[in-house]
C-alpha cells in the first residue's frame, strides 16, 4: 500500500515534478499552437 504523500517526501517531490512537467507541457502545446496559427 502506498504511503500518503505527506508521509513520504520523495512522493511529494515526485508529485510536484509531475505537476511541473504537466504545466510545461501545456505551455509548450499552447506556444506551439500559437506559432502554428501565425
Amino acid at each position: 500500500m502506498l504511503r500518503p504523500s505527506f508521509d513520504n517526501p520523495g512522493q511529494l517531490r515526485g508529485d510536484a515534478i509531475r505537476r511541473g512537467n504537466h504545466t510545461l507541457l501545456a505551455q509548450h502545446r499552447i506556444h506551439t499552437f500559437a506559432i502554428g496559427k501565425v
